[in-house]
């Protein structure tokens, strides 16, 4: 995890100089940066994901096998995140819909942009279910497995001048301290990326 142009796509992006790679982006354009690396795209197959079917569909595709992809990546769990998010919202407005057109009584109808406190166990579950089958994919078929998440950051509450930060991945709730349990490696990216030719340097 890490800001901004701190160089997270382009480090789980060079898995495809060596494996055949499944890049499941979520964050829009797709990973542009690692255009100054072209041979990388030789081996690197891109799926954007818009919904939690596009994920569920290619996690089960690469758990019946025949295929040869060694390794997955999931640029950004943060943004996958906002997807399940919205799904969760979406469903509940769905449900108010059907009961005013049943004629049953809504007390409160679900806000439309953003979640309350009941879908926090919804988004909750789903996270476990989704990080499980990446990290069952990984014990299982012994694909590599890379997942990317923005930077959160908070004041240090221990510091009392109030000028040190706490960083964390952007994730909601419970998951911002669970998520490095489910990987071997687990970092903050720190520094800020450049381009200098072909090269890319890593200021820390």
């Amino acid at each position: 995890y890490g800001g901004s142009g701190s160089g997270k796509t382009i480090l789980v992006g060079s898995l495809a100089a060596k494996y055949k790679t499944l890049f499941l982006n979520t964050e829009g354009l797709g990973p542009q940066s690692l255009n100054v690396y072209p041979d990388w795209f030789k081996n690197l197959d891109i799926i954007n994901i818009d919904t939690i079917t596009d994920f569920d569909t290619c996690i089960e595709r690469l758990l019946k096998g025949g295929h040869d992809y060694k390794a997955v990546v999931l640029d950004s769990l943060t943004n996958f995140q906002f997807v399940m998010s919205d799904e969760i919202i979406q469903n509940e407005l769905s449900n108010d819909a059907q009961d005013i057109k049943k004629g049953r009584k809504v007390y409160k109808p679900h806000d439309p942009d953003m979640l309350e406190q009941m879908d926090w166990g919804k988004i909750l579950h789903r996270m476990w279910l989704k990080v499980t089958k990446l990290q069952y994919l990984a014990l299982t078929q012994g694909i590599h497995v890379a997942v990317t998440c923005q930077l959160g950051e908070k004041l240090d509450p221990r510091d009392k001048e109030k000028k040190e930060m706490i960083y964390f991945p952007s994730l909601r709730g419970a998951w911002q301290a669970m998520i490095g349990q489910y990987f071997s490696l687990y970092a903050y990216l720190s520094g800020e990326s450049y381009e200098r030719g072909k090269d890319v340097v890593f200021q820390n």
